[in-house]
């Protein structure tokens, strides 16, 4: 984990240079256009600084496209420094007919709650789809009374961004 933090860390901070550096090349082609079209209005020959002008118009379309393109890549190294960080998984609302996971205010705040089912258990298990069976493979749980964020996305499942813990 640790190694996969550190690499998804390195791409986001590379690619951000990326994009530091690409939005300083758009600037100056900006200010490079910008400059175009004043020599061209100036000029009496509209013809041949058109050219000039079409020709940075066409750069700094490029420059759009590559600086695009940057930023969704690092909008996918930012992704995978949040996967690398979080795991997306389910609770059940309720187990045997008992509410187990009762809703705070907002309806986005969620208290793990063993008043009705009287488990034994410490907690509450994940899993990692909104299938009752398919519990979280490393065993987390959320603690009687414990609370946590999380989605509701209907049929009893809510759905919760949880930190993994250290290796």
């Amino acid at each position: 984990l640790a190694e996969r933090l550190a690499a998804a860390l390195q791409e986001v901070k590379d690619l951000g240079e990326e994009l530091h550096d690409a939005r300083h090349e758009l600037q100056r082609m900006a200010e490079d256009y910008a400059g175009a079209a004043q020599d061209w209005s100036a000029e009496s020959a509209p013809h041949a600084s058109g050219e000039g002008q079409l020709e940075a118009l066409a750069e700094a379309e490029a420059a759009v496209q590559t600086l695009s393109s940057r930023l969704r890549q690092e909008q996918a190294a930012r992704a995978a420094v949040v996967d690398a960080l979080a795991a997306t998984l389910y609770l059940p609302q309720r187990l045997d007919g008992a509410v187990v996971l009762a809703e705070g205010p907002g309806g986005d705040v969620w208290r793990a709650d063993n008043q009705q089912l009287r488990a034994t258990t410490q907690g509450l298990a994940f899993r990692r789809t909104p299938i009752l069976d398919d519990k979280d493979d490393q065993g987390r749980l959320l603690s009687w009374g414990a609370v946590i964020r999380g989605a509701d996305v209907g049929d009893g499942w809510v759905r919760c961004v949880v930190p993994f813990e250290g290796e």
